[in-house]
């Protein structure tokens, strides 16, 4: 997999990689985002345990709840209310 960053991101990363390991070596790219997914990993585990089912169709939320079917007709659909909490 590669990744472009722009120039400010490829900065950004750079001093990352340093501050979240001051007094060691910096983490190498590779170790940086395999972490970041890690984490987000385990945020998303604790957010997908308490999402529950939506109110209006009653499908699971992590599995997309009715999957858009019903959100252009109500505002009581999960996607049109509170989906939008899960974007990054």
């Amino acid at each position: 997999m590669t990744v472009t960053l722009t120039h400010d991101e490829a900065a950004q990363l750079e001093e990352l990689r340093q501050v979240r390991r001051m007094g060691k070596q910096p983490y190498s790219p590779n170790e940086f985002f395999q972490l970041l997914l890690i984490r987000n990993w385990q945020q998303w585990e604790k957010e997908k345990a308490a999402l529950g089912t939506c109110q209006h169709c009653g499908k699971s939320k992590a599995g997309g709840g009715c999957g858009g079917e019903f959100q252009k007709e109500t505002y009581q659909c999960w996607l049109a209310q509170d989906a939008n909490a899960l974007n990054l």
